[in-house]
């Protein structure tokens, strides 16, 4: 399995600096129109059994939010999803 992670922006305010943590992409239900990042990847995550179709819609993903100013790196990642 592929997904989408990107570098989230987060402040350290006893040090006053700037750093990154990888999070997940996915979207929120409801209103399935409102990306979500989660530390964890989790069942609001996308997801891609083939790789070539994450990189296809992160073209999609950067377009949509070449503006924004809370991430950093957006890349596929492969991920192991657990099924029990």
């Amino acid at each position: 399995m592929y997904a989408i992670v990107v570098d989230y922006y987060q402040w350290d305010e006893k040090n006053q600096n700037e750093y990154t943590i990888p999070v997940y992409l996915g979207i929120a239900y409801p209103p399935k129109n409102l990306y979500v990042f989660d530390e964890e990847h989790n069942s609001r995550s996308f997801r891609w059994e083939d790789k070539a179709e994450a990189e296809k819609y992160l073209c999609k993903f950067k377009i949509n939010t070449k503006n924004s100013c809370s991430f950093t790196n957006a890349r596929v990642e492969e991920v192991k999803v657990c099924t029990k």
